[in-house]
C-alpha cells in the first residue's frame, strides 16, 4: 500500500509528498519494488532467504506491508511495526523471514522493530520507569548446505515471526517449538504490554540494576545479560556526550 508519491524525478532528493490519490479499488496484492541497491547474491551465513527478492529493484519503493486477520477496517487490534534491517544499505519489506502471515493468525495486524544501540535504549527506557524486556537468542541453527555460523545476527528473525516454513533449513521439532514460544511471546507484548501468557516462560522485566533477560536458546530461561559491562563501555565510548 503506497504511503508517500514515488520519490523520483522532481521528488527525487526530497521529503516525502503526499501519495498520489486514486479511484476505485487499487489492487495491492503483491509486493511493492525494494529500494535501489546492489542485485542481492548470498553471503556468509545469510541464505536468499534472508534476502530481497531479485526483482523488482526500483526507486519506487515507499509502500507499507500489512497483514492481518480482519476484513473490517474497524476493527481494533494490536499492531506490530517492523522497520527491516540492511544498514541503508540492503533490505525491505518484502524479505521471505519478515512474512506476517502467522504472526497475523494470533490476532494481530503486523506492519513490514526487531547490539549497543539497542542495549542503551533499554537502560533509557528502564531508567524512565518503563517496562520494557531485553532477549538474547542462542539457538544454533542448522546448518544444511550452509557454513555453520552457530546464532547469528537475525537468525532468530524466522523464529520471531513464525516463519520457519521460509527458511530452507533441516529444522528440528525444538526449533519449531522455540518458534511457537517466541512468537506468543511477541504477540502477547503486542496486545498487552507483556510477554508472559499461560504455558511460556517467564520473561523478567529489564532494569539497568538487575540486568535480567530472556534467553532463547535450546531451552528457554531467564537469564543474566553477562556481557553488560562490556556494553557499558561500549556506550559510554560511543556516545561520550
Amino acid at each position: 500500500i503506497p504511503y508517500a508519491a514515488p520519490p523520483i524525478g522532481d521528488l527525487r532528493w526530497q521529503p516525502p509528498a503526499s501519495v498520489i490519490e486514486w479511484e476505485g479499488e487499487k489492487d495491492c496484492t503483491e509486493f511493492a519494488a525494494s529500494p535501489m541497491q546492489v542485485h542481492p547474491v548470498p553471503f556468509y551465513m545469510w541464505s536468499e532467504e534472508f534476502l530481497i527478492p531479485t526483482t523488482p529493484i526500483d526507486e519506487d519503493g515507499l509502500y507499507l506491508n500489512v497483514w492481518t486477520p480482519s476484513a473490517k477496517t474497524t476493527e481494533q487490534l494490536p499492531v506490530i511495526v517492523w522497520i527491516h534491517g540492511g544498514g541503508f544499505q540492503s533490505g525491505s519489506g518484502s524479505v521471505p523471514i519478515y512474512d506476517g502471515t502467522a504472526m497475523a493468525q494470533k490476532d494481530l495486524q503486523r506492519d513490514i522493530v526487531f547490539g549497543a544501540q539497542n542495549y542503551a535504549l533499554a537502560n533509557m527506557v528502564s531508567d524512565q520507569g518503563l517496562s520494557v524486556y531485553v532477549y538474547r537468542f542462542e539457538r544454533d541453527l542448522p546448518d544444511g548446505d550452509q557454513l555453520d555460523y552457530g546464532a547469528f545476527h537475525t537468525g532468530e528473525v524466522p523464529y520471531a515471526n513464525q516463519n520457519l516454513n521460509h527458511v530452507n533449513r533441516p529444522f528440528e521439532e525444538e526449533d519449531h517449538q522455540l518458534s511457537v514460544t517466541m512468537s506468543t511471546h511477541w504477540a502477547n507484548f503486542a496486545k498487552s504490554g507483556n510477554p508472559y501468557g499461560e504455558g511460556l516462560p517467564e520473561w523478567p522485566k529489564y532494569s539497568n540494576l538487575s540486568k535480567e533477560i530472556m534467553i532463547f536458546g535450546d531451552f528457554s530461561r531467564r537469564g543474566i545479560l553477562l556481557d553488560a559491562e562490556r556494553l557499558d563501555f561500549l556506550v559510554q565510548n560511543l556516545n561520550p556526550q
